[in-house]
């Protein structure tokens, strides 16, 4: 019996946010690595997660059998042809945003000030949190270690790019509305709020702050 007709993985990234999102944060990362970043070992990074990816879309019900080995390297491959093209064109997009005004700040008033403070301590939870797989004597880490720390591990789960964040921003749009609320959402579940102590909006909420004072 033939196998039956089914769509490749990179389709499926294209078109379902879990997906998308897993591979933007990754790419975003590779753009942000510079003249560091190398093939081998972004091809080694990105096995697993098409793996992740493929397993996940077999477990749906969909397919009678599971991705073969070689439609995974395919969709590997395609996927590091597809960084070429967003590499160069999010270097372009920074370079223009390097050069262009800064981003207007909506005044901050009393509530907006409290909101902050809290998002800052959620953010240095979140680091405090980080800390022992980092530092090899996390007993001597300091409270900028720990806010540095939450900062880098927040923006690992950033549900678009530095551009769409800034683009936001420059409209008029100082809490991020403009970005669909379940992508925020699906970050918050992602990176775990349950384990700081935090609701799922509060989720939302630390990591839409870190996008807008951390990120863009």
């Amino acid at each position: 019996m033939p196998r039956q007709e089914r769509d490749d993985i990179t389709l499926w990234v294209a078109n379902e946010d879990q997906f998308y999102s897993m591979v933007m944060r990754m790419y975003d990362r590779w753009v942000d690595e510079g003249d560091s970043w190398n093939e081998k070992t972004a091809r080694r990074e990105l096995e697993p997660v098409v793996e992740e990816i493929a397993e996940a879309l077999f477990a749906k019900g969909f397919w009678d059998d599971p991705y073969t080995a070689k439609e995974k390297r395919e969709a590997v491959d395609e996927l590091l042809e597809d960084f070429d093209q967003y590499r160069e064109e999010e270097l372009d997009e920074r370079q223009k945003n390097a050069a262009a005004k800064p981003i207007p700040r909506k005044p901050m008033d009393q509530f907006d000030k409290d909101h902050a403070a809290k998002m800052e301590k959620m953010i240095l939870n979140v680091g405090v949190k980080q800390l022992p797989d980092i530092l090899e004597h996390p007993v001597n880490m300091t409270e900028a270690d720990a806010k540095r720390a939450g900062i880098e591990f927040l923006r690992g789960y950033m549900p678009v790019s530095q551009a769409r964040v800034r683009r936001a921003l420059e409209i008029g749009d100082p809490y991020l509305n403009t970005i669909n609320i379940h992508k925020w959402r699906e970050m918050s579940e992602m990176f775990g709020y349950r384990n700081y102590r935090m609701s799922v909006w509060d989720g939302v909420d630390v990591l839409k702050h870190v996008a807008t004072w951390y990120y863009a």
